[in-house]
């Protein structure tokens, strides 16, 4: 499946959120994520209905963190993944790292990737509230898929 890249300016639109870290991703245990390997995907929550385009109001919107540094230590982003557009490949500085943390039940109806520029490969992200150093590429962008 292709993704788009979308190259319009989407910091007020996705919210992003930097300069103050709102999340704090350094007391996460910590795995690594290659972009080689599949991994089961536990993100994925049980619904019943058509996948929707936002997170259950009742729970907390799962927020991506993208960090310039191994292990979420530092230098971290955050994009609230319920207002990203669904299969929209969308750039970022290069990372090295990666959390999707979530603080309501664990599941949300769609899943968050990571990958190269323009989304050329990329990797799901299998489960919340971990840090992934991410390995097998330059890590530039992330998408919001079913």
């Amino acid at each position: 499946m292709h993704i788009a890249l979308v190259s319009l300016s989407f910091a007020v639109f996705i919210q992003v959120v930097g300069a103050t870290p709102l999340i704090t991703t350094s007391s996460f245990p910590v795995a690594t994520l290659n972009l080689s390997e599949t991994h089961q995907n536990t993100t994925l929550g049980h619904h019943d209905s058509v996948h929707p385009n936002n997170t259950n109001a009742a729970n907390p919107h799962p927020i991506l963190v993208v960090c310039g540094t191994q292990n979420c230590a530092s230098s971290c982003t955050q994009f609230d993944l319920a207002v990203i557009p669904v299969d929209i490949c969308l750039p970022a500085s290069q990372f090295f790292s990666v959390a999707v943390t979530e603080t309501g039940d664990p599941g949300f109806p769609f899943q968050a990737a990571v990958g190269t520029e323009n989304c050329a490969s990329i990797v799901n992200i299998p489960a919340v509230n971990t840090c992934f150093n991410v390995n097998g590429g330059v890590f530039n962008s992330f998408a919001r898929t079913l």
